[in-house]
């Protein structure tokens, strides 16, 4: 089993926030469900009612679960990779860090950690998924974003080369090495990215947010293995968790559909007897859209009311409600 069974953005059907901006992939060996989260509720009740009847089908990333720090900003604890719980304290009074005690939580919306570390994700139980944020020690060569790097010991160890603000990461599984992703600013609450890219979870516990590229999901202008996905309030370059998924078939993942198709509520797919099922992108811009379930009622609808430029011309192939 490769590490592509757990790199996957995704929210549970059964939690309520089935939408078009949640991905998925595999299960994985640890016994998790194989998907990583972000939540999604839509930036205007247009947007959502123009591609499903679903109440969460598009807009902006709500982030799931709470950051690890403490809420005074100063004393935190954390739990070691090995199950010992530890705790420290940052000092920052005198404009710089100090670290006393043992390891420091910290917050990745917020990082504040010691001169020569940085705040990472890692996975307290020494499992397969990241469910915690400590400070590390920063290599003293560190890798910028969008370089190659590596990570050490195990990809949740949070030991990695990346500069502080990033984590080394690997979507396509392989060995322990990936390249540096910045980690999405702002708050749980209202993430950001630089121009160009869109927030999403990379994990069900709600703990990892990473920076992806945007992409056009019309012309499916992605790297091999992945595919143009709904993310946000824009589309990124996610993996192709598929399996070959097309027109009608039940999905429970944005992702877990074929390139050029995405995961919709079931009302906007005709025949549809899943949670949700398969259907595609389609291009506002054509006269004449050709809609598979066009016979049962499926129309070229807008699939953000309220698109960023360049994507005015994303329309989504739904039963309109």
């Amino acid at each position: 089993m490769t590490r592509r069974g757990w790199l996957f953005i995704a929210c549970t059907l059964a939690a309520g926030c089935f939408d078009p901006t949640d991905l998925t992939g595999a299960d994985t060996d640890a016994g998790s469900s194989g998907s990583t989260a972000a939540t999604s509720t839509a930036s205007d009740t247009n947007a959502t009612t123009s591609v499903s009847s679903d109440s969460s089908v598009t807009g902006e990333v709500t982030l799931t679960g709470t950051t690890s720090a403490d809420s005074s900003g100063g004393s935190s604890s954390a739990s070691s990779a090995d199950g010992s719980s530890s705790s420290g304290t940052v000092d920052t009074s005198s404009g710089g860090s100090e670290t006393t005690g043992g390891p420091v939580s910290c917050d990745l919306f917020d990082p504040m950690c010691p001169d020569g570390s940085k705040c990472n994700a890692f996975a307290d139980d020494g499992g397969s998924i990241w469910t915690a944020s400590q400070c590390f020690d920063l290599d003293p060569t560190p890798a910028e974003i969008g370089e190659p790097c590596t990570m050490s010991g195990s990809p949740t160890s949070g030991i990695d080369d990346c500069e502080a603000g990033s984590l080394c990461f690997d979507f396509m599984g392989g060995d322990l090495a990936g390249v540096c992703h910045e980690y999405c600013g702002g708050s749980p609450d209202m993430p950001t990215c630089p121009s160009g890219f869109a927030c999403a979870g990379l994990d069900s516990t709600g703990v990892v947010f990473l920076c992806l590229p945007w992409c056009d999901p019309l012309l499916q202008d992605c790297a091999d293995g992945d595919a143009c996905y709904p993310v946000g309030d824009a589309f990124a370059c996610a993996p192709d968790a598929s399996d070959g998924a097309g027109y009608g078939d039940g999905c429970n993942f944005v992702n877990g559909c074929s390139p050029g198709l995405f995961c919709a509520s079931a009302a906007g797919v005709p025949g549809c007897v899943s949670a949700g099922c398969c259907t595609p992108f389609c291009d506002l811009s054509d006269p004449m859209p050709n809609c598979p379930g066009q016979a049962g009622g499926q129309e070229c609808v807008p699939f953000l009311d309220s698109p960023p430029a360049g994507f005015e011309d994303i329309g989504a192939c739904i039963i309109p409600a």
